[in-house]
């Protein structure tokens, strides 16, 4: 694991999605998940949300891996050196559609990032009229 800690991100203010269940995407687990908010016809309703993880120690990250039971993601990745207020203090560092599960996907190497994140931009398909993502695994690798 390259990820020392795990949190929930959104630009909605205090609706933070499931931060009880945020570990749930760096421990190891295919079978946990971190899972955002149901969305209503897969409408985000927003620029995104997702999950960002500190580093032990400052890197340059060259993929980042998504492990999901989902058949259809978005996802945008993100790096800072500092933790940032909003997502304008992000740095973006590639972006993956599609069925991402497990694929290792290239970014941008910026040296000194200590945060990456991954940006869900794109739901998965709708079921029953709502729409969430699962995340089971978030990796980043140099």
């Amino acid at each position: 694991k390259s990820t020392g800690s795990i949190d929930p991100y959104s630009t909605s203010g205090g609706n933070v999605e499931h931060a009880e269940e945020t570990h749930n995407a760096i421990d190891g687990n295919l079978q946990t998940n971190w899972t955002t908010e149901q969305y209503q016809q897969g409408v985000l309703g927003k620029p995104g949300v997702g999950l960002w993880g500190r580093t032990y120690r400052a890197s340059t990250a060259a993929t980042a891996t998504i492990r999901t039971p989902d058949s259809s993601l978005g996802v945008e990745f993100y790096g800072a050196r500092t933790l940032p207020t909003d997502l304008a203090g992000w740095q973006k560092l590639g972006s993956a559609s599609g069925d991402i599960n497990g694929k290792r996907i290239d970014l941008t190497r910026a040296p000194g990032m200590r945060y990456y994140m991954a940006w869900i931009t794109q739901l998965p398909p709708v079921q029953g009229g709502v729409s969430k993502a699962k995340i089971s695994e978030f990796i980043v690798r140099r």
